[in-house]
């Protein structure tokens, strides 16, 4: 046991101050949102060596992270995989402002605010990266979409990692529309309301109206919002569509972290690297277990099923936590809450699958608010 714990920390650097996959010392635990960081309040250009940004992918390095469901994916969902022979450029320009003056006109190129969102459920600010399509002003009606990165990602982690020059690719070729896209970080939280932080009430309540006014034109009702999330990210979108489901319009998840949450199977199967992660948010005894109450099967079985909006779900044949999020669409399923499910034959858990799983991904979210049915 305890080599295998010396092992998991090698791989992913001390528990506490530990050094993220983007280099930057950073903690599990949250934390790292409470002041604001040197990069708050720039402005990202995005500057592709080539109008087709699509196939930009980011080489990723730091711990491959095993989970994920649903009938094989039909061939004719793979469309336009990210190929590896384009770069994608960035030039930091520094604003003055939480929406710079650069942002009041019209830009050529996509870019990325840098900025720290407020609500009453984090008074201290979440570091929140927003991707803006190119040609979008404050006031230009938009769709608006939140990403939830993986669980030792950050609101870095959708560009990072390509995921930005996908959706970029699209919205320039027509293939979807123009989206605001907010990357908020929640690191160590789980997405749930914790003494940690309150991160679930912040994505649910607070989120939302923060990026609307920040960026206006942006969402402005369920049918134009949408959010998805990798993993540990894709666990708190769903949980948005079923405990809180008239704030987003579709929801969406890839290789979503799924497992049975209670205070009996925590104990039964608890280890120094579990107790670590998980008691500091779902709680350190059975009294204050916290741990029922975040069980995505137990909010889905009380949930409205006529209230949950379309649901959309990858995950991989060759995943390993696969298993989990099947035997939760089974539950969904039984209660009649549509979803798209699938597997993505011989896909594993990385970034390089995730990203062929976007195209058909943000298809499906981007169809709201174009006047096509959500149901």
């Amino acid at each position: 046991m305890l080599a295998a714990a010396a092992d998991i920390t090698d791989r992913f650097g001390k528990l506490d101050g530990y050094t993220d996959n983007d280099g930057n010392s950073a903690s599990f635990d949250g934390n790292s949102n409470d002041a604001p960081d040197p990069e708050t309040n720039q402005v990202v250009s995005l500057l592709a060596s080539t109008s087709d940004t699509r196939g930009t992918l980011v080489p990723t390095t730091g711990p491959v992270l095993p989970c994920a469901a649903g009938p094989v994916l039909g061939n004719d969902e793979a469309v336009r995989i990210p190929s590896q022979d384009v770069m994608t450029k960035e030039a930091v320009v520094f604003a003055l402002a939480f929406v710079a003056p650069g942002l009041a006109r019209a830009e050529n190129s996509p870019r990325i605010v840098k900025t720290v969102l407020r609500g009453p459920h984090a008074p201290q600010g979440v570091r929140t990266e927003v991707l803006l399509p190119a040609g979008w002003t404050p006031g230009q009606p938009g769709l608006l979409m939140v990403f939830l990165h993986d669980g030792w990602g950050n609101e870095r982690s959708f560009r990072k990692h390509g995921l930005a020059a996908v959706a970029i690719g699209m919205m320039q070729d027509g293939t979807i529309p123009s989206v605001i896209i907010g990357s908020p970080r929640h690191r160590g939280t789980f997405i749930a309301d914790s003494p940690r932080a309150a991160m679930e009430s912040f994505v649910a309540d607070d989120l939302v109206p923060a990026l609307e006014s920040g960026f206006p034109g942006a969402g402005g009702s369920p049918e134009r919002r949408s959010v998805w999330g990798i993993l540990m990210g894709g666990y708190g979108a769903l949980k948005m569509a079923l405990r809180h489901p008239g704030v987003y319009g579709r929801v969406a998840a890839l290789a979503p972290w799924v497992q049975l949450l209670s205070w009996e199977s925590y104990e039964r199967n608890r280890t120094w690297w579990w107790s670590r992660l998980l008691e500091p948010v779902f709680g350190r005894t059975r009294e204050e277990s916290r741990f029922e109450i975040n069980d995505l099967a137990s909010i889905a079985a009380a949930t409205d099923p006529a209230q949950v909006p379309p649901l959309f779900i990858r995950t991989g044949s060759r995943d390993r936590c696969e298993k989990g999020a099947d035997d939760l669409i089974a539950i969904l399923r039984q209660r009649g809450i549509a979803v798209d499910a699938a597997s993505i034959p011989d896909a594993e858990h990385r970034w390089s699958d995730w990203r062929r799983a976007m195209p058909a991904l943000l298809t499906f979210l981007t169809r709201l608010g174009t006047g096509e049915s959500t149901r």
